[in-house]
């Protein structure tokens, strides 16, 4: 078994904006991600609105294509087609929260992963570093070491010892991802039961 930080692709394909960011109201955007750390949302969730990044870096990259994954404020938006190829595999460990994305062709979801697994992580073997001004504090994970007896049903996860800033999947989502041909994901591997 292995498993994998997902992280999606915005140097390759567009990249979304959400449409009420301004200078004078950037603390919408800090709503959003406060949200997410495990707990269902979807019976408070109200469809936020995004549009095409307009910013000088994406503007020349007009002719990009609409991925199937992409990430803002720390949780991945999947497209309808990705829900589709991975619904069976991750529905049970997460929610579908509906966004609006203006101009877009394609209809898209925010993730919001509820599974919980630091009993999963194995903390006598992982490897911490620890804030300099709280030393008992985990600041992050240098090195992530599970048991895997207790990944055996899961397929898609976060960690409270990760401050719920990852998300976190086997194998066996990044290969239905490979096999589908789904565009924007990103497989950062941070663990293998072989090693």
């Amino acid at each position: 078994m292995k498993v994998y930080k997902l992280k999606t692709d915005s140097k390759n394909y567009l990249y979304f904006d959400l449409k009420s960011i301004k200078s004078e109201n950037v603390g919408k955007y800090d709503i959003i991600t406060e949200y997410f750390r495990g707990k269902p949302m979807k019976k408070k969730w109200s469809p936020e609105v995004f549009t095409i990044s307009k910013r000088i870096h994406y503007k020349k990259r007009n002719k990009l294509d609409f991925p199937d994954v992409q990430g803002i404020g720390g949780e991945p938006f999947i497209s309808e087609i990705a829900i589709k190829s991975l619904d069976s595999l991750i529905s049970n460990f997460c929610e579908y929260l509906p966004i609006i994305i203006e101009e877009s062709p394609i209809k898209y979801y925010k993730i919001n992963v509820i599974e919980k697994k630091d009993e999963a992580l194995d903390f006598e073997k992982s490897e911490f570093e620890y804030w300099e001004h709280s030393p008992e504090r985990i600041h992050y994970i240098k090195k992530f070491i599970f048991k895997e007896e207790k990944l055996k049903k899961t397929t898609i996860f976060k960690l409270e010892l990760d401050h719920y800033v990852n998300i976190f999947v086997t194998d066996v989502v990044k290969n239905k991802v490979e096999d589908c041909n789904l565009k924007g994901f990103i497989f950062n591997e941070v663990w293998d039961s072989n090693e």
